[in-house]
C-alpha cells in the first residue's frame, strides 16, 4: 500500500465516511475511489487537489512529501507604513497585531 492510499483511507475513516461518499464529492465512481485506497490507481492531480481540500489537508501530506497535515497560515505585517508614527504609536500597532494573532490563534499548532 502506498503512502497516498494509506492517508486517504485514514482521512476518510476519521470523518466516518464511506468510499462512495468521498467518491461523489470528487466526481469519481465508488470503485474508482476504492482503487485509490488500494493503490490500484493513482488519482489525477485535480482529484488529489479536491481530496486535499475536502479533507482540509495539503496535497504534500497526501502524497507523503510532508508529515505536516494541516495548512500553515502565513501572515505578513508590513511595518514600513508606520513611518512618521511616534514610537508609542508604533508599539500600539505591534500590540494590536499580537492581539489579532491571539484572537484567531494564528501561529498555534493544531492538535
Amino acid at each position: 500500500m502506498s503512502i497516498l492510499s494509506e492517508r486517504l483511507r485514514k482521512c476518510r475513516e476519521e470523518k466516518k465516511l464511506t468510499q462512495a461518499q468521498v467518491a461523489s464529492v470528487i466526481g469519481v465512481s465508488s470503485d474508482g475511489y476504492g482503487h485509490y485506497e488500494t493503490s490500484r490507481r493513482t488519482p489525477s492531480p485535480e482529484a488529489i487537489a479536491k481530496l486535499a481540500d475536502y479533507f482540509d489537508t495539503t496535497t504534500d501530506y497526501l502524497l507523503g512529501r510532508s508529515d505536516q497535515r494541516h495548512r500553515i497560515v502565513t501572515v505578513a505585517a508590513h511595518t514600513d507604513d508606520m513611518e512618521g508614527l511616534s514610537p508609542e504609536a508604533q508599539e500600539e500597532v505591534m500590540q494590536y497585531i499580537e492581539f489579532i494573532k491571539q484572537k484567531y490563534e494564528i501561529g498555534k499548532k493544531k492538535k
